[in-house]
């Protein structure tokens, strides 16, 4: 790796770090496809499984006050372990372009349903049943592309959580996923020393950027959050399916 790629890492973590400490999550949207190009997925899906390990531990900490009582939190957390395992098996073995279309398309339409009827949101009963299939579902392209985001966040932000309760809950997820993911990808010689370098050294910049997007937070409404997260979903999936498409 020189110089040159390892410090367009280097940004394109600290821009997601920036990302996550606003709306807390998004990291991997930013730095995955910009890894990816510079090296591959699955050295990219490595980087920052160990950075969003700590990254996550960091804000799951930082917000244990405010954290989600009841079972939800917990069953998208054991339903996300089981699939970042199942979704990183098949990062060694096979494509997942239709996979990564067909969810774009899921996301944009969720979206199109949030701004056809801004007051849709799922009860906390049914978004309980849905959990484990949402952590499942999650998970595997967390395994698979490193982005569970587009399931993750549409499923939570259909719930309407305030920032305070979407992060810890989000963040829970995100750490058993990670901590599915590094082993099985040690096992696969996917994560090495030299990618855990890297990871670390990213890291650094990702943390201080995280800081300093928390600061911005703070003066965020509710509403405004809200707005930013589905900007962030319509994102995420033009970008999707604009990396799908052109190969």
């Amino acid at each position: 790796m020189t110089l040159t790629e390892f410090a367009i890492i280097a940004v394109a973590m600290a821009l997601g770090g920036l990302v996550k400490g606003v709306t807390g999550a998004g990291a991997p949207v930013i730095a995955v496809p910009v890894i990816a190009a510079v090296l591959s997925l699955r050295d990219a899906v490595a980087i920052m499984a160990l950075s969003n390990l700590v990254s996550n531990l960091v804000q799951l900490w930082q917000f244990r006050e405010t954290r989600m009582r009841g079972p939800l939190p917990w069953i998208l957390a054991a339903a996300s372990f089981a699939g970042a395992w199942i979704g990183t098996e098949m990062l060694v073995s096979l494509p997942a372009e239709a996979l990564i279309l067909g969810l774009a398309g899921i996301v944009l339409i969720y979206v199109l349903l949030r701004l056809a009827r801004p007051g849709f949101h799922l009860s906390l009963p049914l978004a309980t049943k849905l959990a484990g299939p949402a952590g499942l579902a999650g998970g595997i392209l967390q395994g698979a592309v490193g982005l569970s985001a587009p399931v993750s966040i549409t499923f939570l932000n259909a719930l309407r959580l305030e920032r305070a309760v979407f992060v810890p809950t989000i963040s829970l997820s995100f750490v058993a996923m990670c901590l599915s993911q590094v082993p099985v990808q040690i096992s696969h010689g996917l994560l090495t020393w030299p990618i855990a370098a890297v990871s670390m050294a990213g890291l650094v910049g990702q943390l201080a950027a995280m800081s300093l997007g928390g600061r911005l937070a703070k003066n965020v409404s509710a509403q405004l959050f809200d707005r930013i997260v589905l900007v962030l979903l319509v994102a995420m999936a033009l970008r999707m399916v604009w990396q799908t498409l052109a190969g």
